[in-house]
């Protein structure tokens, strides 16, 4: 736990936490730094959080990213909610935006955009893997979506709890070696997750349109 944590502890924290702590032990090295995707959605707020804890907060850092497909408004809210719990946790802050405004919306543009920035800042992290909060829900949404699709029971097959980067390294990257993709919530039903943030007094922002472009 650090020292500049400030949001609860208790048996109900610890209960959520302690999961979360075996799945990240399981896939990175001692010591090394992580990233976490954080929208500000309850998900990526439960995985900040329990990872901070799992890991130190000096090994985390906390990574927002601005598609720029939403008004700002908006986005500074999320952003600003990033930031006060990592700082509530003791945890670094990273924030990206896409490059340009899109001219239409194209979720798939908008996703490879993302992973391409929080690539980025694993780099500049030294970080070993990037966290997402992806949630025993999402794994049942996206096994029932590849079946709708016509995917066969094999090409059904859900997420990983650890997957090789999802989009390939820009050419500027060089040799860079492309950090892993953990996801220590997909054993946790999202009901479990608002208990958690209830737990904890945190309050986050529920946008739909974020889990499209996770």
């Amino acid at each position: 736990m650090s020292a500049h944590d400030r949001l609860p502890h208790n048996r109900r924290t610890a209960a959520f936490e302690r999961p979360v702590a075996r799945a990240l032990s399981a896939h990175l090295p001692t010591d090394a730094p992580v990233i976490v995707a954080c929208s500000g959605g309850p998900d990526s707020t439960a995985a900040l959080v329990a990872a901070a804890r799992a890991l130190g907060a000096a090994r985390v850092t906390a990574a927002h990213f601005d598609h720029r497909l939403r008004p700002t408004v908006e986005v500074a809210a999320e952003r600003a909610i990033v930031e006060r719990v990592a700082a509530a946790i003791g945890a670094a802050f990273a924030g990206g935006r896409a490059p340009r405004v899109p001219r239409e919306r194209d979720e798939s543009a908008a996703r490879e955009a993302r992973y391409r920035w929080l690539a980025r800042a694993c780099a500049a992290a030294g970080a070993a893997a990037c966290v997402t909060g992806h949630t025993q829900d999402d794994q049942a949404e996206t096994v029932i979506l590849r079946l709708v699709r016509g995917a066969g029971s094999s090409g059904a097959a859900g997420m990983a709890a650890a997957a090789p980067w999802p989009v390939a390294p820009a050419p500027r990257a060089g040799a860079r070696r492309s950090p892993l993709l953990l996801r220590p919530l997909l054993g946790v039903p999202r009901a479990a997750v608002e208990r958690y943030l209830a737990a904890l007094g945190v309050a986050a922002v529920h946008d739909p349109t974020n889990a499209a472009l996770e």
